[in-house]
């Protein structure tokens, strides 16, 4: 079961204009089979976000990780805020996934932290129902 912090490897992602690409997303929260695992979507594609340092970048809505900052990303990585995606912890568990969606790697506690306290800058941009599980509030 994933759990905050952990990097999902997700093969042949279908985005929304119907193109495929596989992608990596960093788990919220410890889902359970009545909670979704809700997930931030990466992207290694700089030309969007020029000028960015290291971390919270609220201006270009992008948590910022350079690639000499761990050992998670092999890319110079940008985790976009705050559009949290959700993926049925139900299908995870049933193994529909199991060769889709796999656990690639684990961003460190302090990363993850800040990861939150930056998506905190958001909080009028999240859904109570996506917020209440991320944050226990």
């Amino acid at each position: 079961m994933p759990k905050p912090g952990d990097i999902l490897f997700y093969e042949n992602y279908k985005f929304d204009d119907g193109s495929k690409k596989d992608k990596l997303f960093v788990v919220l929260n410890n889902a359970d089979v009545d909670t979704p695992c809700l997930v931030l979507i990466t992207t290694s594609q700089s030309e969007r976000y020029t000028g960015v340092k290291q971390g919270c970048n609220q201006a270009q809505k992008v948590f910022y990780v350079p690639k000499t900052c761990g050992e998670w990303f092999q890319l110079d990585t940008y985790i976009q805020l705050p559009r949290i995606f959700e993926i049925p912890t139900g299908e995870l568990l049933d193994g529909k996934f199991k060769h889709i969606i796999s656990i690639k790697s684990s961003i460190s506690s302090e990363c993850l932290a800040q990861l939150k306290n930056c998506l905190k800058k958001f909080k009028d941009d999240v859904s109570e129902r996506n917020w209440k599980p991320i944050f226990h509030s």
